[in-house]
């Protein structure tokens, strides 16, 4: 089954989305609802998810935002938003972030279903796509013969991920083990071609080279003579140690990753006023002054520098709008007292919020420095 998480933050449409629509006949099991996009960022952030079922407009983030946000932590990550006839605006930016589909408001149970139909047939055929090129490398058919163990071994894939970005090596060594029980019906030329694709797609994602010398099964297609189960998993325990390794030993490698989820944060959560360089350190398990060091190297500005940034940004979009008054604006991105906002953004622009509201696009106001 594929998971699927709903965020909206009206509790009616929530429940009602959970309880009435027949996920299960359709090949989707919810795994959380969430009245908050934070709350459900923090979730995709540990948890493997498919599809994402969002409200487009929520306090705090926006479901666009959760999207983007969500897709830097799990990039295969499919989503289809939920939306008012006011909304079309934001229901078109969505299709920059390939949002799959999108629901009008007030929902119904037919409209939905059919929705997610189509999106189980799209994620059916992806699934195929690299059954079939395993079949090539693995030395299987183009059908797989265990489409439930491929189903399995996918999630667990992109769960390894999540947990090697995120330096949680540990509880890579558990999935080793649940991999073990998902293969044990196996045959050994399906072994293979299972773990070639978990380690081919781990080197991939993680834009590390594909070379034979390092990585067993970067070269298995070759070697169908030692295709023995042991022998198999001995292999893969080898090559998921190499690749660990690398992350670890290609130190730029690393600080972009680091650098890229930090920036994520950010864009995803810059209304949250507590947000900071130490508590985002805290969250990647870095230290303070590490973060600050390779953000810097990496962005050329430091951590703070690109905050603001990404706060100025956001409200020159809100106050462009004209739909909110310059205190709210203050609260959605991340200002708590509204003379601190507008003296951050007279600092940025170079003029105060209702200058810039006066000349409507600001062509009086100069650019940041």
């Amino acid at each position: 089954m594929y998971k699927v998480i709903i965020v909206d933050d009206d509790e009616l449409i929530r429940k009602g989305l959970e309880k009435v629509i027949r996920w299960e006949e359709m090949g989707f099991l919810v795994e959380g609802t969430f009245q908050s996009a934070v709350e459900a960022l923090e979730y995709v952030k540990d948890h493997f998810v498919d599809v994402i079922l969002t409200d487009i407009r929520m306090p705090q983030m926006s479901g666009l935002e959760l999207i983007e946000g969500a897709k830097g932590y799990q990039k295969h990550l499919k989503a289809v938003i939920i939306s008012g006839y006011g909304e079309f605006e934001l229901a078109k930016q969505a299709l920059v972030l390939k949002v799959e589909d999108y629901l009008l408001k007030p929902l119904g149970q037919e409209e939905v279903e059919a929705v997610f139909l189509k999106l189980k047939e799209s994620l059916d055929r992806e699934g195929q796509a690299p059954c079939e090129e395993r079949g090539r490398q693995g030395g299987r058919g183009k059908e797989s013969q265990y489409p439930k163990e491929q189903k399995a071994v996918e999630a667990l894939k992109q769960e390894m991920i999540v947990h090697l970005e995120n330096g949680r090596f540990y509880q890579v060594d558990q999935q080793v083990k649940e991999l073990d029980s998902i293969l044990s019906s196996c045959k050994a030329g399906e072994i293979a071609g299972f773990y070639s694709d978990l380690i081919l797609g781990i080197l991939e994602y993680f834009d590390l080279e594909r070379d034979s010398t390092v990585y067993w099964f970067a070269g298995q297609g070759k070697r169908e003579g030692e295709w023995q189960p042991e022998r198999l998993r001995e292999q893969f325990c080898q090559d998921l140690d190499q690749i660990r390794k690398s992350l670890w030993n290609h130190s730029d490698h690393m600080r972009n990753l680091l650098t890229r989820k930090a920036k994520s944060m950010i864009e995803a959560e810059y209304g949250d006023e507590s947000l900071s360089l130490a508590s985002v350190a805290n969250r990647l398990n870095i230290s303070y002054g590490y973060l600050s060091t390779i953000f810097t190297k990496a962005e050329g500005h430091s951590f703070k520098a690109h905050l603001v940034m990404v706060r100025m940004e956001k409200a020159r979009l809100l106050l462009l709008s004209r739909k909110y008054r310059i205190y709210e604006i203050a609260q959605m991105t991340g200002y708590k007292n509204p003379r601190y906002f507008t003296d951050a953004f007279k600092k940025y622009y170079h003029c105060s919020p209702a200058e810039y509201i006066a000349r409507f696009r600001g062509d009086s106001c100069r650019e940041p420095l």
